[in-house]
């Protein structure tokens, strides 16, 4: 079958830039609704005591830094990679600890696979690492 808009293909070397840079600002988002959260509500030092502070500034530290790689392109396949065991870690956790994120089951495993999909076709246009 032939395509409705075949000069639209030439452009397709920027779909993994839309992709990468939406996924990436979804992760600062992520990261910054975790800073927001434990300052409006300490539910995390009550749960998890102690440990409470230095996991979650981990985790908004793991976030920022993927966001970062992503939205940039800098090590793109690589925090594409951490995106992808973040996402899964989320949705195995997510039953355990439903305060970790506020996104429905659906949402993280459609991070998983763009995460998936973006370690496998590249960063695009627009980024620092660019294929050998």
């Amino acid at each position: 079958m032939l395509s409705l808009f075949p000069s639209l293909l030439d452009f397709s070397f920027f779909a993994p830039t839309i992709l990468r840079l939406v996924v990436g600002i979804i992760f600062i988002l992520e990261g910054y609704w975790h800073v927001r959260s434990m300052e409006k509500t300490r539910l995390s030092l009550v749960r998890f005591g102690s440990l409470a502070g230095p996991a979650t500034y981990a985790t908004v530290g793991f976030s920022f830094l993927i966001g970062a790689s992503l939205a940039l392109g800098i090590y793109m396949q690589l925090g594409a990679l951490l995106g992808l065991v973040y996402a899964l870690k989320v949705l195995a956790l997510r039953s355990y600890f439903p305060e970790f994120s506020n996104a429905p089951r659906g949402y993280w495993a459609l991070m998983a696979a763009t995460c998936a999909a973006l370690m496998l076709t590249g960063a695009g246009a627009f980024a620092f690492d660019l294929p050998l």
